[in-house]
């Protein structure tokens, strides 16, 4: 999750992002919820069996959710028509002790509805911070999680820290906050305006020894949380954000960001420079190139949990103003799939009925599903990285560039357009959304055919070997239906000590191991060419994890 202040935007927006890892097959789909009104009594009912009052009338939104409600929306983020903005499941972990003292609740709020209640009800982000308290509260929480909500103006971070308590912290204007699976609010100071909680959250922990009063200053991550036990699957990340964006005015050298078992990170951090849209979208990328912890550069297993990986199957980057009107000012850029293989689309929220495409997929590869296309594409890439990867980017980077380029001629074009006629003014914006999406799908086509083209037009060989320049030493490629000495160079390459993929699955079994309680799903696939040995350590390398439960 990467939430960043008006101020220390390059665009005065609010941007609140995520990546969402998850089951590889697990697809996602773009949809408009429409504003209702309901009657006196009805209640939101939750796939737990949690109930909650509905107003008299609930807004109307957009949102990503999962193919399969049965275990509830799982919506990932969402911009309703007041322009308020949220950012969810991202899910936390209890100390044992804090949740022996208060314990989860089967029925209360889980990560998978609570966008959606915040979506439909909140006029500000306030009102949906202090929402979703009153429900932690008096309802329990049923999964820990962290998420935002914002507008314009500005984003609040929230995380549950047990089975009825909970904070959340006003992001400074000039600010920007990086989180990863593990609570990360420290200080909670409830007299100030910046701050929220529940009651008795520090007299709680006190009493029941989660932290002492005598010695130390509360501390909610490590009172409540798991900050003494941060493994490096999450440390990565978070060192790998304050890497990327630098940090103004830090205690350590700009140049010198504590490595991922430094554990000294501030909450939030002044940036070095003004954040653009652009940055946060190449942040969902970040591999850790140029540093000592890029997993390409590495030798050795454990991999690090990097920030880019296959394993994501939406990513989002809300670009939230105050200077217009919600409908044409607000934009959601959605990558549909890993941002490694798919580009940012523009999504303002006066689109209300999605290409169909985009609203289609199951766990079961489709043709008409948008989000199966950007994964078969996905796995395509992977298949040979060095081969196809480079010109997937250029294409990709070109396509967001252009979007990038004509946002403010858009947007002044449609906020024009409101002074007179409000429908045109949506209508336009809408139908540009649209044609963007339809153009990222053409992309996904035409790159898919590209790269085919290339692997068809590539030695076995040389797929295999990306990381070599040459052929080996005593290796003659046969001539063309030579298949006698093709069998036999293949048998004579492959002898002797351990190969490179028995390696990589070593690699991949000891990063895997050091997930804890998470079950990882496949984020490679298939291997074209002579055999897998470098092309899956490269793939072990780039998407080191594919997570089962919701990664932020």
């Amino acid at each position: 999750m990467i939430l960043v202040g008006k101020d220390a935007s390059a665009s005065d927006s609010v941007f609140m992002a995520r990546t969402e890892d998850y089951d590889g097959n697990w697809a996602k789909h773009l949809q408009h919820v429409p504003a209702q009104t309901h009657e006196d009594g009805e209640t939101y009912e939750a796939f737990n069996g949690l109930e909650w009052p509905l107003p008299e009338e609930t807004y109307s939104y957009n949102s990503a959710k999962d193919w399969n409600t049965e275990y509830g929306q799982f919506e990932q983020f969402a911009i309703n028509s007041q322009g308020v903005g949220v950012t969810a499941t991202t899910t936390l972990s209890l100390n044992k002790d804090a949740e022996e003292a208060d314990p989860l609740v089967d029925a209360g709020i889980h990560e998978a509805s609570v966008a959606t209640l915040v979506a439909q009800q909140a006029d500000t982000p306030e009102e949906g911070v202090e929402l979703v308290g009153d429900i932690i509260e008096e309802e329990g929480v049923s999964q820990p999680f962290g998420m935002a909500i914002g507008n314009g103006t500005e984003v609040w971070l929230l995380e549950t820290a047990s089975g009825h308590h909970w904070a959340a912290h006003k992001i400074p204007d000039d600010e920007y906050f990086v989180g990863a699976n593990a609570m990360r609010i420290g200080e909670v100071d409830l007299d100030s305006p910046n701050y929220k909680g529940s009651d008795g959250l520090i007299e709680f922990a006190a009493e029941n020894d989660l932290y002492d009063p005598e010695t130390e200053e509360f501390h909610l991550a490590k009172a409540y949380g798991t900050a003494d036990d941060y493994a490096s699957y999450n440390y990565n990340r978070v060192w790998g954000g304050l890497n990327y964006f630098g940090v103004a005015d830090a205690a350590w050298d700009t140049d010198d960001v504590p490595g991922p078992d430094g554990r000294d990170y501030p909450l939030t951090a002044e940036p070095e420079t003004e954040i653009a849209v652009e940055d946060v979208m190449e942040f969902t990328r970040y591999r850790y190139q140029g540093t000592d912890q890029d997993p390409m550069e590495m030798d050795e297993p454990p991999l690090p949990r990097t920030v880019g990986t296959t394993a994501t199957i939406e990513s989002h980057v809300l670009q939230l103003t105050d200077d217009g009107p919600t409908p044409i000012s607000d934009v959601a850029w959605v990558s549909m799939g890993t941002p490694l293989a798919s580009p940012y689309v523009p999504y303002y929220p006066a689109l209300e009925e999605f290409p169909e495409p985009y609203t289609k997929g199951t766990d079961t590869y489709s043709e008409d599903s948008a989000f199966w296309q950007f994964k078969s594409l996905s796995n395509l890439q992977f298949l040979a990285y060095d081969h196809v990867a480079p010109m997937m980017s250029e294409e990709i980077e070109s396509f967001e560039d252009a979007a990038l380029e004509r946002q403010a001629e858009k947007e002044q074009t449609a906020a024009e357009l409101w002074e007179e006629n409000e429908t045109e003014a949506r209508e336009y914006l809408a139908n540009y959304s649209e044609t963007q999406a339809l153009e990222a799908l053409e992309l996904a086509s035409d790159l898919e055919k590209e790269i085919h083209t290339t692997l068809a037009n590539t030695e076995g060989w040389e797929l295999a070997n990306p990381a070599v320049d040459a052929e080996p030493e005593g290796w003659e490629l046969p001539d063309e239906g030579d298949e006698a000495t093709e069998s036999e160079n293949e048998a004579e390459n492959d002898e002797g000590g351990e190969t490179d993929a028995e390696s990589a699955e070593s690699a991949e079994t000891e990063t895997n191991a050091g997930s804890g309680s998470e079950e990882d799903g496949d984020a490679t696939g298939p291997v074209i060419g002579v055999s897998s040995i470098v092309t899956l350590a490269a793939l072990v390398a780039l998407a080191v994890l594919a997570v089962r439960r919701r990664d932020n």
